[in-house]
């Protein structure tokens, strides 16, 4: 069995894609890697480099999407047939900052967690420059492991899926996957499940997942996103809660009302 399952969802990324699988394919725990490369059905180059790979390692598998589903879709899919104790998600325009990154996430407590979380940066690759901008709120902390979210009330808002080792057997004992339905903050809903229910997370200090600033990328622009998607957040939040009592009481308490202030200021830049 594989120890890791990298997943990529891929659409029309064929011009930085080689770059994101050289970061993967030189990691030094790549031999005991799986790579699922889920094609959305691009219309670009990113099925031949695609299938270039899987011709070139064997550890490495190629699925394709019929029509154009979302990154959801992909991600579920290689849910479905990852083989590996955790996954990790990782973006067709993004790459791993080091070589030894999945080494050292890893680390050698990993049985006794559910979530493994590494540091992201923003990348802007015209000036190789990179800015922590994400989740400031840990970028300080100290590391740690075998904690729960309410241990860890700084990691509240840590709302991104794709910086994290998540144990398999964990995603499949509660049923947990990404949400097909929504376009926007589908990340929050899905790591909101997962921090509510693991029973260990840790935290290692280790700049890993670089994610890239395009010129007209959605993170670069003061976008007011569909307030539906985010009433729909809300909405499944609260399903959750109720059918999940172990749900952590103020971590729970601090989601719902990030998602309210984010409606809030929907409507108020909307007038």
């Amino acid at each position: 069995m594989a120890l890791v399952t990298i997943a990529v969802p891929v659409y029309n990324v064929g011009k930085y894609l080689e770059q994101c699988l050289d970061s993967i394919v030189n990691q030094t725990v790549f031999a005991d890697l799986e790579l699922l490369l889920v094609d959305d059905n691009s219309t670009d180059n990113s099925s031949e480099i695609i299938n270039e790979y899987c011709c070139r390692y064997s550890n490495v598998f190629g699925f394709k999407n019929q029509r154009n589903l979302g990154s959801s879709e992909s991600r579920n899919l290689a849910l479905n047939h990852a083989k590996g104790k955790f996954i990790y998600f990782l973006d067709g325009d993004d790459l791993l900052k080091t070589n030894e990154c999945i080494e050292k996430l890893i680390g050698s407590d990993s049985d006794n967690n559910d979530l493994i979380v590494a540091r992201m940066l923003r990348w802007y690759p015209e000036t190789d420059n990179y800015e922590e901008g994400y989740h400031a709120s840990y970028q300080n902390t100290p590391e740690f492991t075998q904690k729960t979210i309410e241990e860890v009330p700084n990691f509240y808002r840590h709302v991104c899926g794709t910086n994290m080792l998540i144990k398999l057997n964990f995603l499949r004992k509660y049923d947990i996957y990404y949400s097909s339905i929504i376009k926007k903050f589908e990340d929050d809903l899905f790591t909101f499940k997962l921090q509510s229910l693991a029973s260990g997370i840790a935290f290692r200090h280790i700049d890993c997942y670089l994610h890239r600033q395009h010129r007209q990328s959605k993170m670069n622009l003061n976008v007011v996103y569909d307030y539906q998607d985010c009433l729909y957040v809300i909405k499944e939040a609260a399903k959750f809660i109720k059918n999940q009592p172990q749900a952590p009481e103020n971590y729970s308490r601090y989601f719902l009302d990030c998602q309210f202030n984010r409606l809030r200021n929907y409507f108020q830049n909307t007038k």
